[in-house]
């Protein structure tokens, strides 16, 4: 399940990310949190809740990515 060949065009070359304040390895935690665990994230609404996603953008390209606890 999930496009993995459009997952992995998202995000710039040097693309970094954190989970929970730490940085990860992108390409482990992807394949991990969203590709075996079958994840899905679709936003309706965004508003003050528990878990935080914020994305920097450069190029049109994703540079790095963090999520979280709120």
């Amino acid at each position: 399940m999930g496009d993995r060949t459009a997952f992995r065009a998202a995000p710039a070359s040097d693309a970094t990310m954190c989970d929970d304040g730490t940085d990860r390895d992108l390409a482990k935690w992807s394949e991990k949190e969203i590709f075996a665990g079958r994840g899905h994230l679709e936003v309706e609404i965004a508003q003050d809740e528990a878990t935080r996603w914020a994305f920097t953008v450069r190029d049109g390209k994703v540079a790095r990515f963090e999520t979280g606890q709120a």
